[in-house]
């Protein structure tokens, strides 16, 4: 990068939304009954002439690692209302289109408080790019402690209570994509062509055995 610009500390806020899977379809078992939902993102990434902020909007899965600890991912997309313009914004190598993807994981720790509320703390990495779709497009990634409240019911840690399969056969999957590239190293060429990419994936699976708990 040939001249970072100067930033200060970003400051991410996150409302979710989600609820617990109470082991009505097999794959709530088979993920220790996961919560599922959504999220809001909004905030500042510490220079807003240059980076402007952040609003994004994902499906997000919550995963139980123990009792008290989560692993929590989703994608989505993300609003910059700030992004590079060459006569207007040149320093902002990193968002060149208004609309990109956001990604997120993060893993929390959470300290019960009382039934209907408890406090979390952890650590969250945030990605936002256009994958390749227009340059420059370097992407933006923040590394984040987050404290955060939770209100609601103390989430039921069900049990996990597979039941017998019988189906031991080999099954197929067939899956494809396709999208728009712009070929650079990440900040050049600008207003490149645009080139067809796509992608195709056959697999096999089969289900070996399950474990009673």
């Amino acid at each position: 990068y040939p001249s970072f610009p100067h930033r200060n500390i970003a400051f991410i806020g996150e409302l979710k939304l989600t609820k617990p899977t109470i082991g009505t379809r097999p794959w709530h078992q088979y993920l220790h009954h996961p919560d599922i939902g959504g999220s809001l993102f909004f905030g500042s990434l510490g220079n807003a002439s240059v980076f402007g902020n952040l609003l994004g909007i994902m499906p997000i899965f919550d995963f139980h690692l123990t009792h008290k600890t989560n692993l929590s991912v989703g994608l989505g997309t993300a609003y910059f209302k700030t992004y590079f313009d060459i006569a207007e914004n040149p320093e902002n190598l990193f968002i060149s289109t208004p609309f990109t993807y956001l990604a997120k994981g993060s893993l929390t720790k959470t300290v019960f408080v009382s039934p209907k509320k408890s406090a979390t703390i952890g650590i969250s990495v945030l990605h936002a790019s256009n994958g390749h779709y227009k340059m420059p497009n370097n992407g933006i990634n923040l590394v984040l402690l987050s404290m955060g409240i939770h209100l609601g019911k103390t989430p039921a840690f069900l049990p996990d209570t597979f039941s017998n399969r019988t189906d031991r056969r080999w099954h197929l999957s067939l899956e494809g994509g396709g999208g728009l590239h712009d070929f650079g190293d990440g900040t050049a060429p600008l207003n490149g062509p645009l080139y067809s990419v796509a992608t195709i994936h056959i697999g096999s699976s089969k289900f070996i055995r399950s474990e009673e708990p």
